[in-house]
C-alpha cells in the first residue's frame, strides 16, 4: 500500500509538473491547420480520472495559479480577465472577477469529469465512451465557463480593450466556443483516452 501511494504521488508531481510547463511555454497549445488548441487542460481532466475529485480540484486549482501567474507577468490587453493583480479599466476597486474567472471554471473541470467517469463507470459505459464523454465534458465546461464570466463579469471592459461593443463580444465569445471549443474538446478526448488507456494497462488500479 505504501508503496502504491508512492506510485500515484510520483504520478501526480509529474503531471502537475507537466501543465505547469505547459503553461509557460508554447506546449500549451496545438497549432492545428484550422486553430490553435489550447491543451493546458488536459492535466486537469487526467487528474480527475485517474486520481478522483480532490485531485481533480486540486489540478483546477494549479491551472488557476499557472493562468493567474502567467497574466501577470506576461500581460496582454486583457489580462485583467485572469488576474486580480491588473486592474479592469475603468473600474477603482479590488479585482476580485479575476480570480474568480481564473480559477472557478478550472476547478469546476476536476469537479465534472470525476463525477461524471466514475457515474458512467458506475452504470457500465464502456471504458472508451466513458473516457471520451468525460474528456468532451472538461474541455467544454473550460470554454463555456471561462468566456461565460467574461462576458457576465468584464463584458464590458473586455470588449472595449479590443474595441468592439458588448453585443459584438457576445457573437465573438460564440463563435470561440464553436470554433475552437468543439475543437479543442475533441482533440482533448484523442489524446486523454490514449493515455489513460495506455496508463491503465499498466497500473490498473488507476481511475
Amino acid at each position: 500500500m505504501k508503496d502504491k501511494n508512492i506510485s500515484r504521488f510520483t504520478m501526480q508531481a509529474m503531471l502537475m509538473a507537466i501543465m505547469i510547463i505547459m503553461g509557460f511555454t508554447p506546449l500549451g497549445s496545438i497549432p492545428l491547420p484550422f486553430m490553435k488548441a489550447t491543451t493546458t487542460h488536459i492535466p486537469v481532466i487526467l487528474a480527475a480520472i485517474l486520481f478522483g475529485t480532490k485531485s481533480g480540484i486540486a489540478f483546477g486549482i494549479g491551472f488557476g495559479f499557472v493562468s493567474m501567474i502567467r497574466q501577470t507577468l506576461m500581460p496582454n490587453i486583457t489580462a485583467f480577465a485572469f488576474t486580480p493583480f491588473i486592474p479592469i479599466p475603468g473600474v477603482d476597486s479590488f479585482n476580485w472577477q479575476g480570480i474568480v474567472i481564473a480559477f472557478l471554471p478550472r476547478i469546476l473541470i476536476g469537479l465534472s469529469v470525476a463525477y461524471l467517469y466514475r457515474y458512467l463507470i458506475k452504470h457500465k459505459v464502456s471504458k472508451k465512451i466513458t473516457l471520451l464523454i468525460s474528456a468532451i465534458t472538461g474541455s467544454m465546461v473550460n470554454t463555456v465557463f471561462v468566456l461565460g464570466l467574461i462576458y457576465v463579469l468584464v463584458g464590458g471592459a473586455y470588449a472595449a480593450a479590443q474595441g468592439i461593443t458588448k453585443n459584438a463580444l457576445l457573437t465573438a465569445l460564440i463563435g470561440t466556443v464553436i470554433s475552437n471549443g468543439i475543437g479543442e474538446a475533441i482533440l482533448a478526448a484523442l489524446l486523454v483516452t490514449a493515455i489513460v488507456t495506455a496508463l491503465q494497462k499498466v497500473f490498473p488500479d488507476l481511475g
